[in-house]
């Protein structure tokens, strides 16, 4: 019958309606704070609304979508405050007191980071502006309210 894939259709347009929140603020007419450096000219807009700017192009492997990553990162909300950080702080002896966050591309992360992510290379860095479609839309997360823009800083530091 083509009545299932007319209704298939129209019951999706329904659900992304739903989902998306009129009142989410449009990384476009976003107000990036100074520190943060933000130039939407150097980005790539992707198709889902995740802009991606390369800072340094890894040269180790690939991160695709069922690799386990090691990396750095801080998120920022557009005003510039931080939400969250994992960097390396060198003790005396150069060390990293910490260890970088681990994690795959297509786990229990949100889906701008993922997708930010993936295809990245083990010494690569990129700075993520995520729309709150693909963050944490209308619901807060901790310390950052609903329909936030997230910008992230990625460095992957390896992959396997």
């Amino acid at each position: 019958m083509r009545i299932f894939p007319r209704l298939a259709v129209l019951a999706t347009l329904f659900v992304i309606t739903a989902c998306s929140d009129p009142l989410a603020p449009k990384i476009k007419d976003a107000t990036f704070a100074p520190e943060l450096g933000i130039d939407l000219s150097r980005f790539e807009r992707r198709a889902s609304g995740l802009y991606i700017q390369e800072l340094v192009e890894g040269t180790g492997p690939d991160a695709g979508g069922f690799s386990t990553v090691k990396a750095w990162y801080t998120g920022w909300l557009v005003n510039g405050v931080q939400f969250d950080t994992r960097v390396c702080l060198p003790d005396d002896d150069g060390e990293c007191t910490a260890d970088p966050a681990v994690f795959s591309p297509s786990g229990a992360v949100i889906a701008g980071f993922a997708e930010g992510i993936r295809g990245m290379r083990a010494g690569g860095k990129r700075l993520l502006i995520i729309p709150p479609s693909l963050g944490y839309g209308n619901r807060s997360q901790g310390s950052i309210p609903r329909n936030s823009i997230l910008v992230f800083e990625i460095e992957v530091v390896s992959v396997n």
